[in-house]
């Protein structure tokens, strides 16, 4: 079967045209696959699962970049209490604007902003958006100078939290909102 596409890959010099469905399966795979190896050295293979890769809800980015952000000390202040208390995540605003902070972040880092859709990141319809932007993630939090690649850097035995509740639960802020863990 034959779709046209207006991008296989934003930014890609291919030119946009007729792709079979074939195709477009291999992409997705290949892109799947760039990603885990973008990640390897920074999350845990449970968080890393192809299946979960090819179609990443608010939940998978949420729990991936709070596990950057712990492990590779990445996006220190970024996010307020407020922003992580599970009643902001409930909505599509505070979703929207945790992953625009995080989307933020990286473009000031790599030095260029990401165009992304939030709304299909939300609910895991632009695999090839989110997939690009774990990647461009990836890159930012492995620039700076406290990061080594090859390192150790993933929790042993991690159990992956199924919710941004159980994410925000596994900071241990105190009152304040900070707890140790760099929050404003």
């Amino acid at each position: 079967m034959v779709h046209q596409a207006k991008h296989i890959f934003p930014g890609d010099d291919r030119v946009p045209g007729f792709v079979d469905q074939g195709q477009l399966r291999d992409d997705a795979e290949f892109m799947v696959a760039q990603t885990q190896h973008a990640l390897e050295d920074l999350l845990d293979p449970s968080l890393l699962h192809t299946q979960r890769l090819r179609h990443p809800t608010f939940d998978d980015l949420f729990e991936i970049i709070l596990e950057i952000r712990r492990v590779a000390d990445w996006g220190t202040g970024l996010y307020s209490r407020r922003d992580l208390d599970p009643s902001t995540l409930s909505t599509v605003e505070g979703k929207i604007s945790f992953l625009s902070k995080a989307a933020g972040l990286v473009g000031v880092t790599l030095g260029a902003p990401l165009e992304l859709q939030m709304t299909d990141l939300l609910v895991g319809t632009d695999a090839v958006s989110a997939n690009r932007f774990l990647q461009s993630l990836a890159a930012a939090a492995t620039e700076g100078a406290g990061f080594q690649r090859g390192a150790s850097h993933k929790r042993s035995n991690a159990e992956p939290s199924s919710r941004p509740a159980d994410a925000l639960n596994a900071l241990d802020l105190d009152d304040a909102g900070t707890g140790g863990a760099g929050l404003d």
